[in-house]
């Protein structure tokens, strides 16, 4: 249990339903789990998915009234996006304040998509009347369920709403989460316990208890306390309420179409057959393409050509007109012998779209590290892109957690590739050492020089033979020298070789 000593959240009795179930265990974020001032203790994503209580769930705060962001909630989000832990993000209320005010700022911020959930922090009610707080809290309500097609969850405790809200006049349908700590005996916090939290007069159901606020901190944090939640029910129950159902196997992703290599023009004046193979004995497959009609050729055999207009037709019909369409971004040749290609960028089209793991990010957006992790294989001698990378690993629990890589899989993959490890905090020598002596290296960086806050990003080495460190950043498919882009101390870096 990372040496805390706590046992919470094991099988647990349910005095509601009388059956035995487990509670999803969770937790709540802020800025205050992170240094200020400096990146020296951000929350640890990566030893979250180590811990002995898996963490099934986050709340992390986004807003604050209407003029205030979280520092670190982008973080936490890109964060738990990556680890595939479901996050949902909450906005501490003033009453006293528009509520649409707030709910625009808080929507700017959170910009929801298909897996995000919002929660209202209630617990301060300003010096206003209970019917003021009410109305408040029902106009939020109302407004966020327009603009995302749910209800908020509320937050706060029993005590505070039965004395603050007209509990009655709120929607039938609501989720509370509530704080309900538990007394602490000497020397630290009680345990989980059976009962669910006290419940507002009115409210028969819960989804989320916090069951305390100052219990022992986990995960890197800067503060000294971190608060625990449980969920009523089970993981499964967590990431259904969040919208990932995985129930059944996503559909397999189809195979992209190779880039074309021309366009042509159709010279056939009484139009030309399309056909499924290359030759007479196949089957037309399309209607006819008139005279004048521009294609765009991916390959030919044997005499024909496959094109962009679903399928094969005669090559002496096809009279060559000019290069492709614009191709992605390409770097310049190699000045050295070692090099050999080829080199993929992330946002190349055809898999910008494709999804990342079974999570709901792209390649096109999240990518950089299977694109780089493929780059350096094609280096080493593996013929393979992005996309190939990630269908493995997909089908081939090469991810943790829907998209977080397993970097040693990959000798499953490519026997004849060895995972070196990592080396953390390594300097330029070391890592152009390693280029030198034929290895290739996945190196992590903090993209953003202005920013104090860790902006991960994943780029290539490509030994051009120079002695020098070249990368290549999949982002926008430039081959660079490292330190004309990335200034800050590298933070770590995955090695890779060829078997002996």
């Amino acid at each position: 249990m990372d040496g805390i000593g706590h046992e919470a959240h094991l099988l647990r009795c349910d005095i509601r339903e009388g059956v035995n179930m487990t509670y999803a265990f969770g937790i709540d974020l802020s800025k205050y789990q992170c240094s200020h001032g400096n990146d020296s203790k951000l929350v640890d994503f990566d030893a979250m998915l180590r811990h002995t209580e898996k963490v099934s769930f986050i709340f992390a705060k986004a807003t604050e009234s209407y003029g205030y962001t979280d520092p670190r909630y982008g973080y936490y989000k890109r964060e738990a996006l990556r680890v595939g832990i479901p996050l949902g993000s909450y906005h501490y209320s003033y009453p006293a304040v528009s509520w649409k005010l707030q709910m625009d700022a808080f929507l700017n911020v959170v910009k929801p998509g298909a897996h995000d959930r919002l929660v209202l922090d209630m617990e301060n009610h300003m010096g206003l009347s209970k019917k003021q707080v009410t109305d408040w809290l029902i106009g939020a309500l109302e407004y966020l369920k327009e603009k995302t097609g749910r209800y908020p969850i509320v937050y706060s405790r029993a005590q505070w709403l039965d004395t603050y809200v007209e509990v009655a006049r709120l929607p039938k349908n609501l989720d509370y989460w509530l704080a309900d700590y538990l007394l602490p005996p000497p020397g630290g916090y009680a345990k989980e316990q059976t009962p669910p939290p006290r419940m507002p007069k009115g409210v028969s159901r819960w989804l989320v208890h916090q069951t305390g606020d100052k219990l022992p901190p986990l995960f890197n944090c800067a503060s000294k306390v971190l608060d625990y939640d449980r969920w009523n029910g089970s993981d499964d129950d967590v990431r259904a309420w969040f919208g990932y159902t995985e129930e059944q196997p996503p559909e397999p992703e189809p195979e992209p179409e190779p880039m074309p290599t021309y366009r042509a023009r159709v010279t056939a004046t009484a139009g030309l057959n399309i056909r499924s193979g290359p030759g007479y004995t196949y089957p037309i497959s399309a209607p006819a393409m008139v005279f004048g009609t521009i294609v765009e050729v991916y390959e030919n055999k044997d005499g024909w050509s496959r094109h962009n207009k679903g399928g094969w037709s005669n090559s002496a019909w096809l009279e060559r007109i000019g290069d492709a369409p614009p191709q992605p971004p390409q770097p310049p040749p190699a000045v050295g012998e070692p090099y050999y290609g080829p080199l993929y960028w992330q946002k190349d089209p055809r898999w910008i779209n494709v999804r990342l793991g079974t999570s709901a990010s792209t390649i096109g957006g999240y990518g950089c590290v299977i694109t780089s992790e493929a780059n350096v294989l094609n280096q080493l001698g593996i013929t393979t892109n992005p996309f190939a990378n990630n269908k493995w690993r997909t089908q081939n629990n090469g991810y943790v957690q829907s998209n977080l890589i397993v970097w040693e899989s990959v000798q499953e993959q490519h026997p004849e590739i060895v995972w070196d490890g990592r080396m953390y905090n390594p300097t330029d020598a070391q890592m152009i050492a390693k280029v030198q002596a034929g290895c290739g290296l996945v190196i992590l960086v903090d993209h953003i020089e202005s920013s104090k806050i860790l902006n991960e990003h994943w780029v290539c080495s490509v030994n051009r033979g120079d002695g020098q460190l070249w990368i290549y950043d999949p982002w926008d498919g430039q081959l660079v020298r490292y330190r004309d882009r990335y200034k800050k101390p590298t933070l770590q870096c995955t090695v890779y070789r060829r078997a002996s």
